[in-house]
């Protein structure tokens, strides 16, 4: 009976070790690299000449949708449907236009395929069409009392 609950003991401990993943939600690649080695880079961009300064784009790119998945108790990233843009920014100019305050003072829009999410350092836009465009128009708009006003946008270009 006692080998009974250490065995029992044990498959729910290797089978909580994955508990901490989260395999329902969409990912991010946290760069181009990583999104190279795992085979779901598609195409880089890279701001237009005349951008604004309010912040730099570091990287920006598109991938393949993927999530994370439990096979044989590992981790696996597994694609799924559709295409994301995500972007690193850097050099943020303003005190204003800090990623602290995103969403709670300001925000970014993709026309047509909404606004940006942002985790671990990348913000991700995820694509309702399958094609690649040539460039995408990103509106900043300024939020002041939950009403948004268009404050700058910055044309992202193929590289």
């Amino acid at each position: 009976m006692r080998i009974f609950f250490i065995i029992i003991g044990i498959s729910l401990f290797v089978m909580s070790c994955n508990l901490e993943i989260n395999t329902v939600d969409p990912q991010a690649s946290i760069d181009i690299y990583s999104s190279k080695e795992d085979s779901f880079f598609i195409q880089e961009y890279q701001p237009a000449l005349n951008s604004d300064s309010i912040f730099d784009f570091s990287e920006v790119w598109i991938e393949r949708c993927w999530k994370y998945t439990i096979i044989e108790n590992k981790k696996t990233k597994m694609k799924t449907d559709g295409l994301q843009l995500n972007f690193k920014l850097s050099k943020f100019n303003t005190a204003y236009f800090q990623p602290s305050n995103y969403l709670a003072g300001w925000d970014m829009v993709l026309r047509d395929n909404g606004y940006a999410g942002q985790s671990n350092g990348v913000f991700t836009i995820f694509l309702k069409q399958d094609d690649i465009p040539q460039n995408f128009d990103i509106i900043i708009n300024k939020l002041k009392k939950q009403i948004s006003s268009e404050y700058s946008r910055i044309r992202i270009t193929k590289k």
